[in-house]
């Protein structure tokens, strides 16, 4: 638990980053382990996080409450994104050429996209809460279970 003012960059392994709620299942462990690159002017930073492409498959981001950047969670590789909460972000969830798994995440007031999903991206995003807003010309609204995207578009 904590605030953490970090930025991280996960590379050439497979691991699990994650809060003590990957142990006890406790949401209160999600609220209570904030990642935050808010600058002193209050600015959001960059990213929180970035999975570079080289990461393996079984990669897992489990339990942390994302804000105040301008992109929370990057992914160029491959990553399960579970049980997190988006909030105060630019893009909240940013597939850039990465794939992956996204369920059980709250995306509440982002400015710009809940998940985008750019290039040749493909996600499987269902059991999320809140209101998702995917790339301008996809789909966008209340869906706590989207189903496969490839590229922006189901499958």
């Amino acid at each position: 638990p904590g605030t953490y003012r970090e930025s991280l960059q996960l590379a050439g392994k497979t691991i699990t980053l994650a809060s003590h709620f990957l142990t006890s299942e406790d949401p209160r462990d999600t609220a209570a382990t904030v990642l935050d690159v808010a600058g002193p002017d209050n600015q959001r930073g960059a990213s929180v996080l970035v999975i570079g492409k080289d990461t393996g498959p079984a990669t897992k981001i489990v339990g942390f409450t994302f804000r105040n950047a301008a992109h929370a969670v990057t992914v160029r590789g491959q990553a399960q994104v579970l049980h997190n909460r988006f909030t105060a972000n630019g893009d909240a969830l940013s597939f850039e050429n990465g794939r992956g798994m996204v369920r059980f995440n709250i995306f509440e007031g982002n400015s710009d996209d809940g998940i985008d999903l750019d290039n040749a991206s493909a996600a499987v995003i269902e059991d999320n809460g809140e209101t998702l807003t995917l790339p301008a010309g996809s789909f966008a609204g209340r869906a706590p279970d989207l189903g496969a995207f490839e590229t922006g578009k189901p499958r």
